[in-house]
């Protein structure tokens, strides 16, 4: 990722992140994170809250609301738990993956309100 926010293995964060292009994640946060490009949440990384990026990549922990608008991929270790919103052809579970989720896909250019709230 160009242009990369990182929050440390270790690091606790309680609150919202805010980031105007990708960050990656190896810490805990308890709140929400915001981005405008993709978060990666790398395996150590564990967020209880909702997040909404372009792109979020999950090698970690998520409990909580994922907003996309353009992918959603669950990599080998990822685990997520809750509702997701993705367009079509924009969500991935590859092998080794956990989702106990709902997850509503929809057609490019027909859902509001998916990029970062300002």
């Amino acid at each position: 990722m160009k242009n990369s926010n990182y929050l440390a293995a270790g690091a606790v964060l309680e609150g919202k992140l805010v980031v105007k292009d990708n960050v990656t994640i190896n810490g805990n946060i308890i709140g929400s994170v915001e981005a405008e490009q993709e978060v990666l949440f790398e395996k150590e990384a564990k967020l209880e809250g909702p997040v909404r990026a372009q792109v979020i990549m999950v090698k970690g922990e998520i409990q909580g609301e994922v907003f996309s608008n353009h992918k959603v991929e669950i990599l080998p270790g990822g685990r997520l738990e809750g509702n997701i919103t993705t367009p079509k052809g924009g969500f991935i579970v590859r092998a080794g993956g956990i989702l106990n989720s709902h997850v509503a896909v929809y057609d490019s250019g027909t859902h509001q309100d998916i990029p970062p709230k300002k």
